[in-house]
This record gives C-alpha cells, structure tokens and sequence, in this order.
C-alpha cells in the first residue's frame, strides 16, 4: 500500500507533467530532482545503461538521460554488473537514424518482462 506522503507525490508528478511540455533544454531544479529519483528507482531492481540526450539532440521530448533496462538485477548479483548493451554503437545508431525518424522520435523500450523488453 501507498502511503499518503507517496500518493500525494505522484499526483504532483502527474499534475505537474499533464499541464507543462517537457522539453529537454529547459531543466528546472524540480525536474532534475525527478530525474535523478526515477534512475534511482530503475536502480534497486534492474541494470541499466543510459543514453544521454542533455541538450535535446536525440529528441527534445525525450528525457536528459534515456533508460535502457538491460536485466532484473537480483540481491545475489547486485553488485556484479555485465553490460549486454554496447552503448556507444546505440547512441551512433540513434544519433545516424535521426532523418529517418518521424517527428525525431524514435522507440525506446520502457518495460522489461522476464529479461525481454
């Protein structure tokens, strides 16, 4: 169960990101807060690697820092860390495909099922 502190901080989230564009460029201090809260969250249960868009150049709508769930990390493996993303190549990749792409956005897969995204 949600405590009442916790509910009351994803109605902000919600509210606060149903009446704003977020745009990559314009980082607020609150907005850096949520960032850094959201990566710490994707940290306690899975590895990930994160391609950086600081200044929009991937995609303005895009997050700062776009998550990659690469496994579910498990308190037996919390420490031991082996990339099976080569991010480099992938932020190339994105970066290269940036014409082809509608509107510049592109798929980023946001949720990971049994070690598949």
């Amino acid at each position: 169960m949600i405590s009442g502190r916790k509910t009351e901080e994803i109605e902000d989230l919600i509210d606060l990101f149903s009446k704003t564009q977020y745009r990559a460029k314009e980082v607020t201090p609150r907005v850096e807060t949520i960032e850094k809260r959201c990566l710490e969250l994707f940290g306690r249960d899975y590895k990930y690697s994160v391609i950086h868009n600081a200044n929009g150049e991937v995609c303005g709508h895009y997050p700062r820092q776009m998550v990659f769930l690469e496994y579910e990390c498990t308190e037996l493996h919390k420490d031991g860390f082996e990339s099976t993303v080569q991010i480099t190549k992938l932020q190339d990749l994105v970066n290269r495909s940036k014409m082809a792409r509608c509107r510049g956005r592109f798929v980023c897969p946001v949720i990971l099922y049994n070690g598949k995204v």
